[in-house]
């Protein structure tokens, strides 16, 4: 799938787009004689909160144990714990999503913490080097997904991958998209099977943690009474929509009845990109 003129403004849009935040260090963690004022930041969306350490650290160093400089940093929002896998922007929808008083609204109140660190909550990330691993991951399982083999993720060569990576910290799609058209050259004539896509669903409640599926989505839509191996090619009918990846993949809401593991599905789903509600009836490709 190659990009037209209107599409590729709109992707370098969305690579401008920031969440204006104020960042507060927790209490807890404060060892001199005044608590240090709040830190302001504009975190792009397409980033990470791990882009904004470096800045933290460097404000706040003064103020917290020296040995809570060697700990992990992490970002609390309404007493949650934030996800440092998932992008800044698809972290703010969320606490928007949840509608309380503290969230929703601009800018965006975080707590930052040297201590303590939720490794219960939390997936650890010690070091940049751990978070980079865990981005090429995330991009090498993605291209495996769009094309059905790992040939495209294979031909991702060293310099590109530092490339991409240099040029995410950096915010910098012209450089990113040089690597990425590479890569559409090398699968050209080589439709996608499928769209790479992640639904983050909120929890119930603000403390709770946001469930994340990953599914195998087709571009196309198999016929009702279709499964497994009877959902063949043949057996393929109409464009993927929004509403569709959500039906099939039964996104769900507790029911709050008190019974354990008894859920319904979700009535009226609210679905996010980017800060913008998407229509259900949206076709997934375009979406993508």
């Amino acid at each position: 799938i190659k990009m037209d003129t209107s599409s590729t403004t709109l992707h370098l849009e969305l690579w401008e787009g920031t969440v204006p935040t104020i960042v507060s260090l927790c209490p807890d963690d404060v060892t001199a004689l005044t608590v240090p004022d709040p830190i302001y930041v504009m975190i792009p969306r397409m980033g990470y909160l791990a882009n904004i350490v470096n800045t933290v650290v460097e404000c706040f160093q003064d103020s917290v144990p020296r040995v809570g400089l060697n700990n992990e940093v992490w970002f609390e929002w309404d007493k949650q714990p934030l996800n440092w896998q998932l992008p800044a922007g698809v972290l703010y929808d969320i606490c928007s999503n949840e509608g309380t008083n503290s969230g929703g609204n601009i800018p965006w109140r975080l707590t930052v913490h040297f201590q303590s660190f939720p490794s219960a909550l939390l997936v650890s990330c010690s070091s940049d080097k751990a978070f980079e691993q865990h981005y090429f991951h995330s991009i090498k399982q993605g291209l495996f997904i769009e094309h059905g083999n790992s040939a495209a993720a294979m031909s991702l060569e060293l310099k590109e991958q530092q490339q991409l990576w240099e040029s995410l910290c950096r915010l910098d799609p012209s450089s990113f998209y040089l690597v990425d058209n590479r890569l559409h050259r090398r699968t050209s004539g080589c439709d996608p099977v499928a769209v790479p896509v992640r639904l983050v669903v909120p929890g119930a409640d603000p403390a709770s943690t946001p469930i994340i599926i990953q599914p195998f989505c087709k571009l196309e839509k198999p016929r009702v009474g279709t499964s497994g191996s009877e959902a063949s090619e043949a057996a393929l009918v109409g464009t993927m929509t929004v509403g569709d990846l959500l039906t099939q993949n039964a996104v769900v809401v507790t029911t709050g009845s008190g019974h354990a593991g008894e859920r319904q599905v979700a009535a009226e789903p609210r679905v996010m990109a980017h800060g913008t509600l998407l229509p259900l009836s949206a076709p997934l490709v375009e979406v993508w």
